[in-house]
């Protein structure tokens, strides 16, 4: 049988929102117990004594909030699926910029603010960047749904595409395949449960900011690493991508010619390959004729391998180790001293 949520498009967020505010449609019509059982689950409170809810989409550019009597905000909503929260200019600034969940509650009151990620927008970073909401995870936003779905068809097509994201999500983790096609969302899982690994082994290295997002056709996780710190300058950073490898790259975008860059490159390739210690297997990267923003310098094979398209630990313990132990050595290696306006 056709899904109609699945065929709509699991990954747009307005479609979980769209339900959400088909929940209260339900509501307005006197079918008060999935919305009450669907909210519950997620912590807000008794709405009984609501004479009146109101659904508003994109009220101060939240996703969705939910308005008693005299349109009072007492639940809003901000919805990920596969992607992550972004940088939003402060409401009465013209330039001053602040995170989606640091922003927002300050734009609603009194209220439960609910940060909801149900694809790999979960394993972004550890926490949301704001301290004034409750994050939702795919695991806890399905069990509301379940709970609210009954035997109403459309609830139950809701919960189905969410329960086939919960053993997308498994088979991932436990590296089984079979049957699966999709192997950008197996890989972005996969960099994505790595993160959630690594946590641990690389608290103590400064600078680790670990982040697992798309970029393009690509998935990358970002190590937060950077050398030297700063804005506007060219530097060396860490991140891994659907290749496999922990690269070390240049960051060029701040150079202006060709010729800057190239010298930049040549000078940190030479700093860090003559650092680098034998037990950190790593390869260089060729040349190409144009440089662009940014250029890896060197790649390190940290044991994990590639089928066809679909990425696999063979040791899983044994890459996160390898993972720690580069990051350590790059965040404890002095900094490359360059300067690139001479040959």
């Amino acid at each position: 049988m056709v899904n109609i949520v699945d065929s709509i498009g699991f990954d747009l967020e307005r479609v979980h929102t769209g339900l959400i505010v088909y929940l209260v449609g339900l509501w307005q019509i006197g079918d008060e117990t999935p919305l009450l059982s669907f909210l519950g689950a997620l912590g807000v409170r008794d709405l009984r004594g609501h004479k009146e809810i109101k659904a508003k989409k994109e009220y101060k550019n939240i996703d969705l909030v939910l308005c008693g009597q005299d349109d009072e905000v007492f639940v809003a909503i901000e919805m990920k699926v596969h992607n992550h929260e972004s940088l939003v200019t402060s409401e009465g600034s013209d330039s001053a910029k602040s995170y989606q969940t640091e922003e927002y509650p300050k734009r609603v009151h009194d209220c439960r603010f609910l940060y909801i990620t149900l694809g790999l927008g979960e394993y972004y970073r550890r926490e949301p960047h704001g301290d004034d909401v409750h994050h939702v995870g795919l695991h806890a936003f399905h069990a509301a749904v379940e709970g609210a779905a009954h035997n109403n068809p459309i609830l139950k097509a809701w919960e189905e595409t969410l329960d086939a994201e919960q053993a997308f999500r498994k088979a991932c983790r436990e590296g089984r395949e079979s049957g699966i096609v999709d192997a950008k969302k197996w890989n972005a899982y996969f960099l994505g449960f790595l993160r959630y690994d690594l946590e641990s082994l690389v608290s103590d290295v400064q600078g680790a900011d670990l982040t697992v997002y798309r970029h393009s056709s690509d998935t990358i996780l970002n190590l937060g690493l950077r050398r030297p710190r700063g804005n506007e300058t060219a530097h060396c950073y860490m991140e891994m991508n659907q290749n496999g490898m922990l690269n070390l790259k240049a960051a060029l975008a701040p150079l202006g010619s060709q010729t800057e860059k190239r010298a930049y490159v040549r000078r940190v390739r030479e700093h860090y390959e003559g650092l680098t210690p034998d037990s950190l297997k790593s390869e260089q990267k060729n040349d190409v004729k144009i440089l662009k923003k940014s250029k890896t310098i060197m790649s390190f094979d940290v044991g994990i391998e590639k089928r066809g398209k679909f990425l696999f630990h063979k040791d899983k313990e044994g890459t996160c180790k390898q993972i720690s132990d580069v990051m350590h050595w790059f965040s404890e290696t002095p900094c490359a001293k360059v300067n690139w306006l001479t040959s």
